[in-house]
């Protein structure tokens, strides 16, 4: 299956997400391989359909004329020759299963954490342990998100303190700038005084 380039979506029935592959396929055309007298091929455009964690339900069919607007990511993908396999966590970057379990879980097309997390319960006949590692899935979805939250929250603090230290510091010049006349005003006074016990002196 040569320049697939697959893109996550939800079907408009709100399904469990379908992961939908725009590609080429090399097509017997039996007119042509009749009149030439040999096999002939044609590059023709297939869309596929799978559903995570079912093996079973499955689309593969040629393109239809409707399926780039009802799928512009995945066929803007098509295009470019770019291949992204689903939204979410790969599950080659979950340390929390084998490589084994990886291709394990991939024949029965779930490919990243969220979609095992999500999978159907009926999974567990196929999978040894599978509870245990779907409830991992989900305690490490959890976590991700509390620590997203954290990552929040300590950079509105900072952002907060640097605020404050941008304002203090500005406020800080602006009281030095009104304090600066002042000490001038009072010098020139100061400098002033001399001068008029010179006039008075000579007076005298």
């Amino acid at each position: 299956m040569a320049d697939t380039a697959h893109w996550e979506a939800t079907d408009s029935r709100g399904a469990r997400d379908t992961i939908v592959s725009f590609y080429d396929r090399e097509v017997e055309i039996p007119v042509k391989t009749k009149e030439l007298g040999r096999p002939f091929y044609e590059k023709q455009t297939y869309i596929l359909k799978i559903t995570p964690g079912d093996s079973l339900i499955r689309i593969d069919r040629q393109l239809r004329k409707e399926d780039p607007d009802q799928f512009p990511g995945q066929w803007e993908a098509y295009q470019k020759k770019t291949s992204y396999i689903a939204d979410g966590t790969p599950l080659e970057s979950w340390p929390q299963i084998t490589r084994g379990q990886v291709f394990e879980f991939k024949s029965l097309n779930l490919f990243t954490v969220e979609h095992i997390a999500n999978a159907p319960e009926n999974l567990a006949s196929k999978i040894i342990g599978f509870f245990d590692i779907q409830r991992n899935a989900r305690n490490f979805l959890e976590l991700a998100k509390d620590t997203v939250l954290l990552t929040k929250m300590q950079d509105l603090m900072k952002e907060k303190d640097e605020k404050l230290d941008t304002l203090q510091s500005q406020m800080s010049e602006l009281m030095a700038r009104l304090d600066k006349p002042k000490k001038s005003k009072k010098k020139s006074k100061e400098q002033a005084l001399p001068e008029k016990e010179i006039v008075e002196n000579d007076i005298t």
